[in-house]
């Protein structure tokens, strides 16, 4: 029964993981026909992000269902501060997705962002 208590510990466990409302989530999900590519694109796509956002990329992921309509699925979620710098963070994110998409073995995927998903 004390709710200000537990309202403080979880405030600091959210900042100290990175997690709302300190931070926003963005879910990049990649579909396609064919599980190799989707895993190969999912992979690059990672590691794309990795280079200029660090340990704020998770995955990438299976979703719990990750067959929908014959398309396979892969989830990566990224973690942005709530500052004055993500709409360069946004941008680098957009220009990762462009270059995966630019390649031509890549070209049937898709890639959905989800801003704060709740899933």
């Amino acid at each position: 029964n004390d709710y200000k208590g537990f309202f403080k510990q979880q405030m600091a466990e959210r900042k100290n993981f990175k997690y709302p409302p300190y931070f926003r989530l963005v879910k990049l999900t990649l579909r396609h026909k064919q599980l190799p590519k989707v895993s190969k694109a999912a992979n690059l796509l990672a590691a794309e992000l990795r280079k200029s956002l660090g340990e704020r990329i998770i995955g990438p992921e299976f979703p719990l269902i990750n067959r929908v309509f014959n398309y396979h699925q892969k989830c990566i979620i990224v973690k942005i501060e709530r500052d004055k710098q993500f709409s360069a963070r946004r941008k680098l994110m957009r220009d990762a997705i462009y270059r995966i998409h630019i390649r031509d073995e890549f070209k049937g995927i898709q890639i959905v962002p989800d801003v704060d998903p709740y899933n």
